[in-house]
C-alpha cells in the first residue's frame, strides 16, 4: 500500500511540475511579448541597442565611389530613452534583446558569419588597463602622427561633427575638439570610456565631446557625422580587426562625402635577415659561461620559430631587409569592405644576394592622412616646363617623433623606398610608417621566420642572387575574427631546390 501511495504521489508531483514549468514558460513568453509591444508603442530604441542599418545605395562623390546613403534618404536618428523610462524588472529582458541583436548583426553582416564571442569580452577588458594605453599614448611616433595630422586638418574639422572610433583615453577626441570640431562623439567599449570622460572634463571640452561606452554597432547616435577618426591599426595592420568597426561607421553613420582619417593604408613584405634575433634567442645557447648548452637549440627553435609569428621585435638595421618589399595589401578606407579584407592571396618573387643569411620574412605597414591644410603647400614645380606637376608636401614622422616636411621623392630616397605609395598624391599628405629603420613604435614589425637559418646560394653559378619565390595567403580566423591565419609557401632556387610551407597565427 505504501509503495502504491508513493508511486501515485510521485506521478502527481511530476504532473504538477510539468504544468508549473509550462505556466512559467507561458509567463516568460507573455512578459517578452508585452515588453516588445511596449517598445513598439513607445517607438523607442534603447540607448545601447543596435539600430537597423540604413538602406545603402551606391553614389559617386567626386571621383570616389562609396557605399552609403543619400542625404535625402537618411532617416532621423532614433530618440534616446532616458533611464527613468525603463520599467523595473525589465533589465534581464533588455540584455537578452541586445544580445539577440548583437548575434544577428554578426551572423548576417560578416562574410564569414562570425558572431560576437567571449573573445570580445577579453579584448575590451584588456583595453581597460592603463598600462596598455600608456604604451600607445607614449609611443611618440604614433601619437605625434595623429597630433600633427589633426592640427594640420583644421579645414576638415572646423564646425564638423566627428566620430572617434575606439577613443580609449579620448586623446584624439581632444585633438579634434581643439582643431575646431563642433561636436565629437567618442566611443569605446572598454571601461576606459569612463576615464576618457574625466579627461574631457579636466580639459574643459565636455561641451564639445560626448563619450559613449559600448560597442559602436550597438549605439544609436543623435546625428550623422562628417568625419571619422580612429587609431584602429594592430600588428600586421589588420590584427584585432578593429577596422571592421570603422567600415561599419562609414557605411551606417557617416554622411555622403564624409572623410576618414587616416584614409589609406598598406602592408609590405620582404625577405629578411634577423641574425640579431637568432643570436639572442637561439644561438646564444651554444656557449653559456663556458658550458656547451647547444642541445637546447632545437627546443628553442621549435618553441620560438615553428609556425609562430613574432610581433614584439623591432628591426633597427635597414640592411636586414634583403630586397625591395612588395605591396601585400592596400586599403582605401573609403571603399574597402569586410568581405574584401577577409582574404588576400599574393604571389611574390625576390632576388636575394648570394651568401645572405635568410631567416624568413618581415612585414610592416604605413597609414596616410590625406587632404591636410594647404597653407604649407609647396608651389615648386618638378620641372619648370611641366605646369601640371605641382608638388604637394609629404610629411613624415622621424624616429624622435618630430614632423618632417619634404616631398615623396625625397622621402623615398631617404627611407630606401621601404613604403612605396599605391596612390597618386593629390593633396598634402602625412605618412606614419612602421618600416625597419624609421624609428621604434609599439607595433614593431611582424616576423614570419624559418625554423632554421638558411644561407642562400643560387643554383645558377652565373647568377649573383638567389630567387625566392612563393605565395602568401591571409585568411581571417573563422572562429575568432580578431585573429588571422598567414600561410607562406616558398621555393628557393638553390642547389638542390628548397621548398617550404608554414602556417602562422597572428
Amino acid at each position: 500500500m505504501t509503495d502504491d501511495y508513493s508511486k501515485l504521489k510521485s506521478e502527481i508531483m511530476d504532473i504538477v511540475s510539468k504544468e508549473f514549468s509550462k505556466t512559467k514558460d507561458d509567463i516568460i513568453s507573455i512578459m517578452i511579448e508585452n515588453n516588445k509591444l511596449k517598445k513598439q508603442q513607445a517607438e523607442l530604441v534603447f540607448y545601447d541597442s543596435l539600430p537597423p542599418p540604413p538602406t545603402s545605395s551606391l553614389i559617386n562623390i567626386g571621383n570616389t565611389t562609396t557605399t552609403t546613403n543619400n542625404c535625402d534618404d537618411l532617416p532621423p536618428p532614433p530618440p534616446q530613452i532616458e533611464e527613468e523610462q525603463f520599467v523595473e524588472g525589465e533589465e534581464e529582458l533588455q540584455q537578452q534583446h541586445l544580445q539577440e541583436e548583437s548575434d544577428d548583426y554578426y551572423k548576417t553582416v560578416h562574410p564569414l558569419g562570425i558572431q560576437d564571442t567571449y573573445e570580445d569580452e577579453e579584448y575590451f577588458s584588456s583595453y581597460s588597463k592603463i598600462s596598455l594605453h600608456h604604451e600607445m599614448v607614449f609611443d611618440k611616433r604614433r601619437t605625434a602622427a595623429y597630433y600633427h595630422a589633426i592640427s594640420k586638418s583644421k579645414n576638415i574639422f572646423k564646425d564638423k561633427v566627428v566620430l572617434d572610433v575606439g577613443c580609449g583615453t579620448g586623446i584624439l577626441s581632444c585633438f579634434v575638439a581643439k582643431a575646431g570640431a563642433k561636436k565629437v562623439f567618442a566611443v569605446d567599449a572598454s571601461d576606459m570610456a569612463h576615464r576618457a570622460e574625466l579627461i574631457v572634463q579636466q580639459n574643459g571640452l565636455s561641451d564639445i565631446i560626448t563619450v559613449f561606452k559600448g560597442k559602436l554597432e550597438h549605439i544609436s547616435f543623435p546625428e550623422y557625422v562628417d568625419v571619422i577618426v580612429s587609431e584602429w591599426q594592430g600588428s600586421f595592420l589588420i590584427f584585432e580587426s578593429m577596422i571592421e568597426s570603422v567600415i561599419y561607421a562609414r557605411d551606417n553613420l557617416m554622411k555622403p562625402g564624409g572623410i576618414i582619417l587616416p584614409s589609406k593604408a598598406c602592408i609590405y613584405l620582404s625577405p629578411i635577415n634577423v641574425e640579431s634575433y637568432y643570436n639572442q634567442y637561439i644561438n646564444q645557447w651554444s656557449n653559456v659561461f663556458d658550458l656547451d648548452m647547444s642541445p637546447l637549440i632545437p627546443f628553442a627553435q621549435k618553441e620560438l620559430l615553428e609556425e609562430k609569428s613574432i610581433r614584439n621585435y623591432y628591426v633597427e638595421n635597414t640592411e636586414s631587409v634583403l630586397d625591395k618589399p612588395i605591396i601585400l595589401r592596400t586599403i582605401d578606407l573609403s571603399t574597402i569592405t569586410i568581405e574584401d579584407l577577409s582574404k588576400t592571396i599574393k604571389n611574390f618573387e625576390f632576388k636575394v644576394p648570394n651568401g645572405s643569411k635568410y631567416h624568413g620574412f618581415g612585414a610592416w605597414f604605413s597609414v596616410w592622412f590625406e587632404n591636410l591644410d594647404d597653407e604649407d603647400q609647396a608651389i615648386n614645380k618638378k620641372n619648370q616646363h611641366d605646369n601640371d606637376s605641382e608638388q604637394f608636401v609629404y610629411y613624415t614622422i622621424d624616429r624622435d617623433g618630430e614632423l618632417v616636411k619634404s616631398t615623396y621623392q625625397q622621402y623615398a630616397i631617404n627611407s630606401k623606398g621601404f613604403t612605396p605609395i599605391f596612390f597618386k598624391q593629390s593633396s598634402n599628405v602625412l605618412e606614419l610608417s612602421t618600416a625597419p629603420g624609421t624609428g621604434d613604435q609599439h607595433w614593431k614589425q611582424v616576423l614570419f621566420l624559418n625554423s632554421k637559418e638558411k644561407i642562400l646560394q643560387s643554383s645558377n653559378e652565373n647568377e649573383d642572387s638567389t630567387l625566392v619565390k612563393g605565395t602568401i595567403r591571409i585568411l581571417q580566423n573563422k572562429d575568432y575574427r580578431r585573429h588571422w591565419w598567414i600561410e607562406i609557401s616558398v621555393s628557393l632556387k638553390t642547389k638542390p631546390f628548397d621548398y617550404s610551407y608554414q602556417k602562422y597565427l597572428i
